[in-house]
């Protein structure tokens, strides 16, 4: 299951209750094109690409001290396929050695990225003594890229307008045979490989925590108008309801998500879920569904997962959709 990045889930958060900076809005529109380029990616591979195979979705993993994030990779035939999708607009040109977006010149140099990840697996794959070929590509998912490369890198490219005739080519090519004990010691092997995402290192400066807007926002269009029944919230904005047990669940990760980098404590989430909120039911909440640390009395507290609730709570989705 693929998640926004980290900082993403971060920057999301905190719109919903601080105005961003504007390179804090820039930064939080480029991860968002990112993901959806990163999604669009996964609905052609789910409707054109071969099915029934081992893939990996936006796997971290580490070598000898080196980290590589990929976006999708799966294994096919004996070969390992390695994809790494951009949301690239407007004009670029790659002479070899410099990427240049509108003439300006870019530090970093996505070729030499892509091929850095496929000699981290190849090192991964070969130290566990299996016998598997590896292809890297650099996808491209929107339609108003215009890109000037060397022909000799072509092959490394996908373009959006060539991704769904190649997903299907591969997808119908005669299979060998296979080998399923080198599939599952190849996936088993890459699964140990891997490590925790990224994690942000983004956090709030005393003054800018003390700007936070308190209390529980709509789900939907993130308004803080909300009535209030025995067992749900309804948004006068837009309408929509949501169960009471969720939308505490979901506040408490939210701040979860930009306090990331500390515990959750009654006292702070009392302040944050603001005075509208019921003591003896944030209890009962936090007794449910989290994590006490082994801090005692006025010290105690609760583990923090530093994440949205459809990450936090992924195993649990079917419980909080029963709820609504």
């Amino acid at each position: 299951m693929r998640f926004p990045s980290h900082e993403q889930q971060w920057l999301t958060a905190l719109k919903q209750r601080v105005p961003l900076s504007t390179d804090e809005t820039k930064q939080l529109k480029r991860l968002e094109e990112g993901f959806q380029g990163e999604c669009y990616l996964d609905q052609l591979f789910h409707l054109f690409g071969p099915k029934d195979i081992p893939c990996l979705d936006d796997v971290t993993l580490s070598h000898r001290n080196s980290v590589v994030q990929i976006d999708k990779l799966f294994l096919l035939d004996g070969t390992l396929y390695l994809l790494d999708a951009k949301a690239y607009h407007g004009n670029y040109n790659y002479d070899g050695q410099k990427w240049r977006g509108e003439k300006i010149p870019y530090n970093t140099n996505i070729f030499h990225q892509l091929s850095r990840a496929q000699t981290i697996v190849e090192n991964i794959l070969e130290e566990a003594r299996l016998p598997i070929t590896t292809k890297s590509y650099l996808v491209f998912t929107e339609d108003d890229l215009t890109l000037s490369i060397p022909k000799e890198l072509t092959e490394k490219v996908l373009q959006s307008h060539e991704l769904s005739a190649r997903m299907h080519t591969i997808s119908k090519q005669k299979r060998k045979s296979t080998n399923q004990q080198l599939q599952e010691r190849c996936m088993n092997t890459l699964k140990k490989a891997t490590i925790p995402r990224y994690r942000t290192q983004r956090t709030l400066t005393d003054e800018r925590s003390s700007q936070l807007k308190k209390g529980i926002c709509c789900e939907k269009c993130h308004h803080y108008t909300l009535t209030l029944n025995t067992y749900a919230y309804t948004c006068q904005n837009c309408g929509h309801q949501e169960s009471r047990e969720k939308a505490y669940v979901r506040t408490i990760c939210d701040y979860g998500t930009i306090f990331h980098e500390q515990e959750l404590t009654r006292r702070d989430l009392r302040s944050f879920l603001g005075e509208n909120i019921k003591e003896d039911y944030l209890k009962s909440i936090l007794r449910k569904h989290f994590q006490k640390t082994e801090k005692k009395s006025s010290a105690a507290s609760y583990i923090n997962d530093g994440t949205p609730i459809y990450e936090w709570f992924k195993k649990e989705k079917a419980f909080f959709d029963i709820t609504e």
